[in-house]
């Protein structure tokens, strides 16, 4: 009876072409931190956030919803 052996795995070797496009998105995401500070952070998140909402209505709706409610309670407390 045969014996089963694993397959041989090669080492994954990274092309040249995607080696400098890693390092050039490297180099511009550090550009634009070293840039813009936190809105380099923030402009991605917001985007990704955005496209969350917008795809999902009833996290949106829910999100109004709880918005609308705590801003009702606190200009209710202000009005007593």
């Amino acid at each position: 009876m045969p014996v089963l052996q694993p397959p041989i795995r090669r080492r994954a070797r990274l092309e040249p072409s995607a080696a400098t496009l890693v390092i050039a998105t490297a180099t511009l995401a550090a550009a634009a931190a070293v840039t813009l500070g936190p809105a380099a952070f923030a402009i991605p998140v917001s985007l990704a956030l955005t496209v969350f909402l917008v795809r999902q209505p009833l996290a949106l709706l829910t999100l109004l919803v709880y918005v609308g409610c705590s801003r009702m309670r606190r200009s209710s407390r202000r009005s007593l």
